[in-house]
């Protein structure tokens, strides 16, 4: 995972957030940045952008890892970087 936030106080002003592990090429989880801009990083905030990400995913499967291993690794790469700015 890749990412840049920048804050107004204690709204996003803007993010980028690309992940790796969910294609064979990073992705730009262009949905997530979206719902995230404009709003407080509140814990109801960050469940959102973790099921956003999920949504606009579709993680493979190969002999290197599992599509849920991918997911679940995502899911908490995501909530461990939000979570230092809220």
């Amino acid at each position: 995972m890749a990412a840049l936030l920048n804050t107004d106080g204690d709204r996003v002003e803007s993010v980028r957030i690309a992940m790796g592990l969910m294609a064979p090429v990073p992705i730009r989880l262009y949905q997530t940045e979206t719902l995230l801009t404009g709003n407080r990083l509140t814990p109801q905030v960050i469940d959102q952008a973790i099921a956003v990400m999920a949504a606009e995913t579709s993680p493979r499967t190969s002999y290197h890892a599992s599509k849920e291993y991918r997911t679940t690794l995502a899911e908490n790469m995501l909530r461990r970087y939000l979570s230092t700015f809220s």
